[in-house]
């Protein structure tokens, strides 16, 4: 029995190590990163394995700081729709609830081969947005 439990252990252990690759534990962490505040090292940490870096990231960290600001205390966020486009193209859309406005945040992940990584991610204060792209 002790064996058994044991092996299951084992087992489980790299699932979180997984999961962090997965488009949505990748977006659902930035924004909680977003709602703690910490709009930089979001980025930072959503960017890695991408083509989006430098200059560009940091001009995406302060236009999102900028919006964000004005709207008050980040509430939390919640998932409205996870598309795939075949195997290496998945698009989720959340709502970011703060309180004074809701964002609509669009997550474009792909996966060449083994890896998803963000391709890109757009926010917006529009509610079209929301609209499915299928």
């Amino acid at each position: 029995m002790t064996r058994a439990c044991l092996l299951l252990l084992i087992a489980l252990l790299p699932m979180p190590a997984f999961a962090q690759g997965v488009p949505r534990a990748q977006a659902e962490n930035f924004l909680t990163s977003l709602q703690r505040g910490q709009v930089g090292p979001a980025y930072e940490k959503l960017f890695q394995g991408s083509n989006i870096g430098g200059n560009q990231a940091q001009s995406i960290a302060r236009a999102t700081q900028a919006t964000l600001t004005p709207l008050g205390r980040v509430l939390g966020y919640e998932l409205v729709r996870e598309e795939n486009f075949g195997a290496s193209l998945s698009r989720l859309v959340y709502l970011l609830k703060s309180e004074r406005h809701v964002t609509v945040w669009q997550f474009y992940f792909y996966r060449p081969a083994n890896r998803w990584f963000v391709a890109e991610v757009n926010m917006s204060e529009k509610f079209q947005e929301l609209a499915p792209k299928k």
